[in-house]
Parts: C-alpha cells; sequence; structure tokens
C-alpha cells in the first residue's frame, strides 16, 4: 500500500476511530468488521485505485516490510513513522499485515511457511523498517512476531533492516542521552529473544522452531539484534549531536557513549569538542581568579566528566603522555575541592593506575589502586560494583608481576561482587572469568584456561556482541591457549577473528592490534613460517612506535624484541638476533628487574643463542650458557611452580649445555628432574579436575542442605585440604573465611525467623 492508501483509509473512516487507538483496536474495530465475509485482506478493497494528487496506484508490489507491535497507537507511532519513510522515498510500498493479511481469515501456518514461504516474501522486498518505541524499552524485541521478522532481515544480507522512531521518541532521546546516555545499553543487556510472547502459543512455538533451525539459534539472534540496535543508537546520537554542535553536555555524552561503543577517534573529536565549549582551566582556577565568583556544581561536574572522559579517549588511543597529563589536572582539581576520601579521586587514581601499568611503572599501580580501593570502600561499600573494578584491576597488576595466588584472589572478589549486582550474563562477569584463565595461561594450564576463556567468551557474545574489542581480546586468550596446546589452525582462527573485530570497531586501538599482530605472528612461528611471523611482530612493533616513539621502552615491546629475534635466529642471521635479545633484556631489567620471569625467559633464549657458539670459544660460551639458564631457572623458580612449563624448558636448556659438554651424567640427572616435573604437572591436572567436581558437588548440596550442614562443611574441609596438600594455602584460608561469612549470615537469618 502507498501512503496515500493509509491516509484514505483514515480519511473514510475518520467518523469511528477513537483517540489512542492501538493497531489491534483498528482491526477489531475497522479491519475485521468491514472485511468479513469477503475471504479477502482489507487492501483488496484499494486494489484498482489511483490516489487523486499524484496518480499513483493505491496498491503495488512491496518495496518495504512494516514490522511493528500491535501495542503501538497506530496513528501516532505506526503512521507519523510511514508518513516519515515516505517524504524521503514517495514511491515507497509498505506491506503492512494489517492491510494484506485477510483478518478473518484461520491463520493457522504450517511449519514450511515459517521456515521458507516467509523467508522468501522477506528477501523478495528486500527493505524491513523496523518501528522503534519506546526508544530505550523497545517493545517489538518483546513480541514473537516482531522477532521472527527481524530474524529473518538479519539472516538475509541483501535485505535491509532500517530503524525508525516516531517523531516524539526522538525529543525523548535527545533530553535522555543528555541525562544518561547508557540507558540503551541497560536495554540492550537484556535482550533474550526466548522471552518474547506471542497472543497465541502455537504462533510462538513454531516461530521458536524456525530460529532454532537458524545458524546459532537464539544466540546468534541475540547477538545479531544486539549489534543493530547499537549501531542504530551510535548514529542517533552522533546526528543529534551535529545538529546541536553548541551543546557541550550532549557532545561529552556522545562521547562517552561512542568511547563505550569502541569508536574512539569520533568519541575523542566529540569530547575534544565539549571541553572547547567548556574550556580547559579547572573551575576551581576559575574561581580563584574571579574575585571568589564561585561557579554551580553542574558546571563543576560537566568540566570533571569532560576531563575524564578526554583521559579515557587520549590512553585509548594511545596517546598516554597526554592522558596522563590530564589525569593529574584532574586529581589536582579535586583535591583542592573535595574530601580526601572522594569517590572521584578514587576514579582518577584507577585510571592513572592503567596507564603507569602499561609503561611499566607497577608499583607506582598497586599503590594507585590501594589508595582507589580504601577510599571506594569508605564511600559505597565493599560490595559496590565500583569496588569490583578495582579488584580486578588490581588483579591485573599482581598477574604483570606474577603475583598468580594474589592476582586470583583478587579477581574471584571482583566476581563475587559482580555476580552478587550484575548476574552471570554481563561482561564484568566475563571479564573476570577471562581475567582467571590468564592466572591459569601463566601457571601453564591451558586445558583449565581454555575452559575458562571459553565461558568468557559465550557471556560476552552475548551480552555485548560479536563485534566488540572485548570479545577480541578473549578469542585472541583462547587462540594462544590453543596455540600452547599445538592446535595451530584452531589458535589461527581465533587470533584472526579477533583481528577482523578490532579493524572493524576499533581500528585506532593500536595496542590491541599490535598485541593481535603478535599472536598471529607466533602462530606463525610455531608452524616453522618464520618469514611471516617477522611480518606480523614488525606490524605489531610499528603500532608501538607509532605510539610511544622510535625505541619503545615497554613490556609488551621487550616481547616483540625476543620475538623478531627467535626470527633472525632462525633465520641463521646471528648479529642481528643477539641485537634484538639484548635490547629486550635491558628493557626488562629496566622496567621489571631481574627477578621477574619474563626477563628470565629471555635469558633462556640468549642462553639458547650463546649455545650455537663454534670454534675455540666455544668451551668458554657454554660455560655463559649454562649461568644464563640457570639464572633463569633460579628466577622463575622464585615466582612460579617448579612443574610450571618455562621452568621446564630452563632445565632443558641445562642438560642440553651439558650434553653439548658432553657431561652424560649431568645431562641424565636434569632430564631425570624434567620427567618428574612433567609427572607432577599431569598429576596437578587430575587434582584440579577432582577439586572442580568437589567445588560442585558441594555448592550442590549447600543449595540443598544449607551450609551449616554436616555433609556440607565435610565436603567445603575436603576441598581445603586439597588446596593445602598442592600449596596453595592462600586459596584454602580464603575458602574458609567465605563459609565462615556465609555461616553467620545464616545463623542470623535462623536467629530472626525464630524471634
Amino acid at each position: 500500500m502507498h501512503i496515500a492508501a493509509i491516509q484514505k483509509f483514515l480519511k473514510d473512516n475518520e467518523d469511528k476511530i477513537q483517540s489512542k487507538w492501538t493497531t489491534s483496536d483498528f482491526n477489531g474495530n475497522i479491519v475485521k468488521p468491514q472485511t468479513e465475509g469477503t475471504n479477502e485482506p482489507y487492501i483488496e478493497l484499494y486494489k484498482n485505485t489511483k490516489d487523486a494528487e499524484s496518480a499513483k496506484p493505491l496498491v503495488a508490489s512491496a518495496t518495504v516490510f512494516i514490522s511493528h507491535a500491535w501495542k503501538y497507537e497506530f496513528v501516532e507511532v505506526v503512521v507519523n513513522v510511514m508518513k516519515q519513510h515516505a517524504q524521503e522515498n514517495p514511491d515507497a510500498y509498505f506491506w503492512f499485515d494489517l492491510f494484506t493479511n485477510d483478518q478473518n481469515a484461520n491463520n493457522d501456518k504450517d511449519a514450511d511457511w515459517y521456515s521458507t514461504t516467509f523467508r522468501e516474501s522477506i528477501k523478495s522486498i528486500g527493505h524491513v523498517l523496523l518501528i522503534l518505541s519506546p526508544w530505550n524499552k523497545p517493545k517489538p524485541i518483546k513480541r514473537a512476531w516482531c522477532l521472527f521478522e527481524i530474524a529473518h532481515a538479519l539472516r538475509e544480507s541483501d535485505v535491509k533492516l532500517e530503524i525508525s522512531l516516531p517523531n516524539g521518541e526522538v525529543e525523548d532521546m535527545k533530553v535522555s542521552a543528555g541525562e544518561n546516555g547508557h540507558k540503551i545499553m541497560e536495554a540492550l543487556s537484556t535482550i533474550k529473544a526466548k522471552e518474547a510472547k506471542a497472543k497465541f502459543d502455537r504462533d510462538r512455538n513454531m516461530i521458536f522452531a524456525s530460529i532454532e533451525a537458524f545458524d546459532g539459534g537464539f544466540q546468534k539472534l541475540d547477538e545479531g539484534i544486539k549489534d543493530r540496535l547499537r549501531e542504530w543508537y551510535k548514529q542517533q546520537l552522533v546526528r543529534l549531536s551535529e545538529e546541536n554542535p553548541s551543546d557541550a553536555k550532549l557532545n561529552l555524552t556522545v562521547a562517552d557513549v561512542l568511547k563505550d561503543f569502541d569508536d574512539v577517534q569520533k568519541a575523542l573529536t566529540h569530547g575534544e569538542r565539549g571541553l572547547a565549549l567548556i574550556g580547559r582551566e579547572s573551575p576551581h582556577t576559575k574561581h580563584a581568579s574571579q574575585n571568589g565568583e564561585k561557579l554551580d556544581n553542574a558546571e563543576y561536574e560537566l568540566w570533571e566528566d569532560t576531563m575524564l572522559t578526554i583521559a579515557i579517549l587520549y590512553e585509548r588511543v594511545g596517546n598516554t603522555p597526554e592522558a596522563l597529563k590530564v589525569y593529574q589536572e584532574l586529581l589536582d582539581h579535586l583535591k583542592a575541592t573535595r574530601n580526601e576520601n572522594d569517590f572521584e579521586i578514587a576514579k582518577v587514581l584507577n585510571n592513572t593506575a592503567g596507564i603507569y601499568r602499561d609503561r611499566g611503572d607497577l608499583k607506582l599501580a598497586m599503590d594507585c589502586h590501594k589508595k582507589a580501593i580504601k577510599i571506594k570502600i569508605a564511600s559505597k561499600g565493599e560490595e559496590a560494583v565500583t569496588v569490583g573494578i578495582s579488584h580486578l584491576n588490581m588483579g591485573n597488576v599482581c598477574l604483570d608481576l606474577m603475583e598468580l595466588d594474589t592476582a586470583l584472589d583478587s579477581y574471584e572478589t571482583a566476581m563475587r561482587v559482580f555476580l552478587k549486582n550484575h548476574g552471570d550474563n554481563h561482561p564484568r562477569f566475563a571479564k573476570c572469568l577471562a581475567n582467571m584463565g590468564e592466572v591459569y595461561y601463566s601457571l601453564g594450564k591451558w586445558r583449565q584456561c581454555l575452559e575458562v576463556q571459553q565461558k568468557a567468551l559465550e557471556v560476552k557474545r552475548t551480552s555485548i556482541g560479536r563485534n566488540h574489542v572485548e570479545t577480541a581480546t578473549t578469542c585472541n586468550c583462547i587462540g594462544r591457549a590453543h596455540l600452547e596446546m599445538d592446535n595451530i589452525q584452531k589458535a589461527m582462527e581465533f587470533h584472526r577473528e579477533a583481528l577482523d573485530i578490532q579493524t572493524k570497531v576499533a581500528p585506532y586501538a593500536h595496542m590491541d592490534l599490535a598485541k593481535t599482530h603478535r599472536y598471529i605472528g607466533e602462530v606463525f612461528f610455531k608452524d616453522s613460517k618464520y618469514k611471516e611471523a617477522q611480518i606480523e611482530y614488525q606490524k605489531s612493533l610499528d603500532k608501538h612506535i607509532k605510539v610511544s616513539g622510535r625505541k619503545p621502552q615497554t613490556k609488551e615491546a621487550s616481547r616483540l624484541y625476543v620475538n623478531i629475534g627467535d626470527c633472525h635466529f632462525k633465520q641463521k642471521n646471528v648479529e642481528l638476533s643477539l641485537c634484538h635479545y639484548v635490547t629486550a633484556r635491558d628493557i626488562q631489567e629496566k622496567l621489571l628487574g631481574n627477578e621477574h620471569p619474563l626477563t628470565g625467559m629471555t635469558y633462556d633464549k640468549l642462553a639458547e643463542f650463546t649455545m650455537e657458539a663454534k670454534g675455540a670459544e666455544r668451551e668458554r660460551k657454554l660455560e655463559e650458557a649454562l649461568e644464563l639458564a640457570g639464572k633463569a631457572k633460579k628466577i622463575k623458580l622464585n615466582r612460579l611452580n617448579e612443574h610450571h612449563p618455562s621452568v621446564i624448558k630452563s632445565y632443558r636448556i641445562i642438560a642440553d649445555v651439558y650434553e653439548a659438554q658432553k657431561k652424560t651424567k649431568e645431562a641424565d640427572e636434569e632430564r631425570q628432574i624434567i620427567k618428574q616435573l612433567e609427572q607432577t604437572a599431569e598429576e596437578e591436572d587430575h587434582i584440579e579436575e577432582a577439586l572442580k567436581n568437589l567445588k560442585l558437588a558441594a555448592e550442590i548440596r549447600e543449595d540443598r542442605l544449607g551450609i551449616n550442614h554436616p555433609d556440607v562443611a565435610k565436603l567445603y574441609e575436603n576441598i581445603m585440604a586439597v588446596y593445602k596438600s598442592i600449596g596453595r594455602t592462600l586459596q584454602a584460608e580464603k575458602l574458609q573465611h567465605d563459609i565462615a561469612k556465609r555461616q553467620n549470615q545464616q545463623n542470623t537469618v535462623t536467629k530472626t525467623r525464630d524471634q
């Protein structure tokens, strides 16, 4: 139907129409009565009629499929959106189920209609117009029929899915964006197609069966809807800010939201525009220079929010010196205007710690996190989300320091906070899982790492979508675990997926891209493709140089110098290989000290290089190699389990040196130690599996019997005993503390109930 046909319908029935009628009301009061007994849809009434003004036929082949909820107000919502579309597309003809379906017919449809006929109809029209209202809690995502229509539009690559708002909703979005631009994110995180309703159970069941038959089923549908709505929302906000360039608050909101969508460069443009409108100078300094004339709190808050967003964006595009400068200006302002336990100070400390961590200043980073946690607990309480975020970040620093038990403890504390506040389908919960996987990776437990990271990926894909940098990060983690398990093809698949996501959504996130290129290089290297590996490593290093200058002095850059050195070593470029190893060692000793496992790993590389010496120098070089490998082993044993793969590698190098020196007895002793350590590692894998089963059994029994039941207590005692037997005393003590806390809570509840 042409828009003129809709207008004719309204005019023909104006004496019957009541205010605020929904599509369902129009059907029951006008469409069904007027077509009863005809066995035809309403559209047949206008089939051979032309518009008096334009002479266009009122009925022709559809060019736009209207997807809407029948609970919408028909005139104010549906018709107005169609009018908006028709103004830009005067030749549009709408497929609108109210008019194109026989509303008096028995609409029972077989499975083939749901899986094939409807799909072909959508495909032939080629354009779905989804009417979204209200904008922040859209009804269509809760209706089975609408989801079915969206699913088919997403499934077909040559079908355009357009989203449109009624005029009144656009203004509401602008107001809401200025107040809280993240409302749509809250709505998106709760999208679950499987919870959609339909008027008739039979329709719902057939629709669900059709969706489940799609590739990826409901999970992929949820992800597709979220990705499309996110992109639409981003476009709407950008348009609003472009139409209101002098609105500093709106520009700040757009920058903040685009930041979360990983459109960092565009976010920075809007953030800098907002900052230019309000000025870089601190309001406190302005106040002092204006003879005591104090700016109002709203202007203080706007300046503080803008500076925080700008600093984060500078950090995200790799301009860390400017980010640190902005953070310091903001921190100076807050310390001058707030009390010492003010939450805003903690936020800036938390972010500043992130920059120190990236630069390798781990002690400064840890100091900032500790101060932030203290302030946050004092102002928000131990179970506040923001406290969980600080524990998560502190765990990352502990991981860098290879204080792995402490890192695991921090992640588990953060996970409890996020689980209580967000549930288990939230990106922060997924982040905890992913970081715990990193601990397992550092411990050399590849299988456990892979298991946890796969859970994290599943949560991220459903909560923030496939095309997000955090999803890419977890793809990389899974790829690394696969590589350690010699699954080369799988590893490359996940790293390529990560690179595709990052290139698409965050091309300016140089450090994220740099890591992915390094990981791809490692896959090529393990596959003995050294030239290809070197190309990827150089791409990664070039991104570091782009951000940090000619010779980047970071931990990540030091890894790359080792990687490139390995490629030269394999290709017999001896001098270049040594040059890169020495550069890496110098960076690591400066940043991390000579007691860090990463430094130890580089000593191993130098030992392997030194072993290759020939001629008169060989004996002396072998002794030098033995000293380097022994030093590496000692460093690693201070931080890692003795059966960690990296520790075993040092033992192997030592055994190889002894063999080269023809010291057979010593070489055999080292290889015997290696054999025992590998056996211990295998036994610990079995223990980890047993621990997992014990924990599951304890959780099930606690849920059924309560924390104070003797059987539950016995299970937890067994778990603590296992922890202690493998040297994880901290984990045992933490579990004991958690059990005591839950027992006290249960006792309090019981006592209150008895009273």
